[in-house]
């Protein structure tokens, strides 16, 4: 859902305060405990939006490109409010990896996420950016789960022709057919 005006006004000068500073300095937006958990929600959101829409408008030589603007930002909620900081290289995260992913086109293993947690989160963020992240898929791996990338090459792909003779029946196995077919199957053939 895109940022209200309100919204905007509130974290975009937190979002440009934090970036102007040194890697590795960070600033405290003074504010309650709920409201600082909300805008973390909230600039993470920002942050991947951000990353997700530079492996679009990016080559991949680019230094932004699959990390987007905001890649040396994090934000986490403080006692007296939100901590937001540049640093050179940010802890990465399960949807941080989903990114990379995408970006990369490269299997990413997911470290420390659960596995049904990275598929419930890939399937929220492929209904957002269906063409970016539909070729990403989860598998799970021996220690984490592991974003892959896999598109259909042309020649991988079947094309086939369907009868649309509505008087027609189209066979259908019976259960009887499909134990016969895997019988067979499963015999050595008989050499003459």
């Amino acid at each position: 859902m895109p940022l209200t005006r309100q919204q905007e006004r509130e974290i975009y000068p937190i979002l440009d305060a934090a970036l102007d500073l040194a890697p590795g300095k960070g600033i405290l937006h003074k504010c309650t405990a709920q409201r600082a958990e909300y805008l973390t929600r909230m600039i993470q959101g920002v942050r991947y939006d951000s990353a997700i829409e530079s492996i679009e408008m990016y080559k991949p030589t680019d230094p932004l490109y699959g990390v987007g603007s905001y890649a040396n930002l994090w934000v986490e909620p403080h006692d007296q409010g939100l901590l937001a900081t540049n640093l050179p290289s940010p802890p990465a995260n399960l949807m941080w990896g989903i990114i990379q992913c995408a970006a990369t086109k490269q299997s990413i293993p997911l470290k420390g996420a659960n596995y049904n947690t990275a598929r419930q989160r890939l399937a929220r963020a492929q209904k957002k950016y269906p063409e970016l992240l539909n070729p990403i898929y989860i598998t799970d791996g021996v220690l984490s789960p592991i974003a892959n990338y896999g598109k259909a090459a042309p020649e991988e792909l079947l094309i086939v022709d369907i009868d649309r003779n509505p008087k027609g029946t189209l066979y259908s196995p019976t259960s009887r057919d499909e134990a016969v077919a895997s019988q067979t199957s499963q015999k050595p053939s008989e050499e003459k």
